[in-house]
C-alpha cells in the first residue's frame, strides 16, 4: 500500500489511506466495466470440476489454491494482519474461511459476467 501511495503521490496519513482505496475502487470499478463490456455477449456452461468455461469467448475460470491466496497476501500472517485476525487457533479458522469465501465469490463473479 505504501508504494502505492507514493507512487500517487499520497502521504502516509489517515486521509491518505481512505484517498489510496478510493483510487483503488475506481481502478477496480473500470476494470470491471471493460471486462463486462468485452464479455457481454458470452454464455456460461455449468461444470462441476474446478474449471468453468465461457461458450463464447473461450475464457477459463480455474479455482485458485488456497496457498495462491496467501502467498499473493505476503503469506499467513499478512493475510491475516490484512483482515485484523490475530494468530491463535480461532483466527486462523477464520482465515480460512475468509479465503474459502474468496473463492467461491471469484467463481460466482465469473459466472455472472459469463451469463446471459
Amino acid at each position: 500500500m505504501h508504494n502505492f501511495m507514493r507512487s500517487h503521490g499520497i502521504r502516509r496519513q489517515p486521509g491518505g489511506y481512505m484517498q489510496a482505496n478510493l483510487i483503488i475502487d475506481q481502478f477496480i470499478a473500470q476494470d470491471r466495466r471493460n471486462f463486462q463490456q468485452e464479455h457481454q455477449n458470452c454464455r456460461y456452461t455449468s461444470s462441476e470440476s474446478d474449471e468453468e468455461r465461457c461458450e463464447v469467448c473461450g475464457e477459463v475460470w480455474v479455482k485458485p489454491s488456497k496457498n495462491s491466496i496467501v502467498k499473493s497476501s505476503g503469506g499467513m500472517h499478512n493475510f491475516m494482519r490484512s483482515y485484523g485476525l490475530k494468530g491463535v487457533p480461532g483466527g486462523y479458522k477464520e482465515a480460512k474461511l475468509i479465503i474459502e469465501r474468496m473463492i467461491a465469490q471469484d467463481r460466482e463473479d465469473f459466472i455472472q459476467v459469463h451469463t446471459v
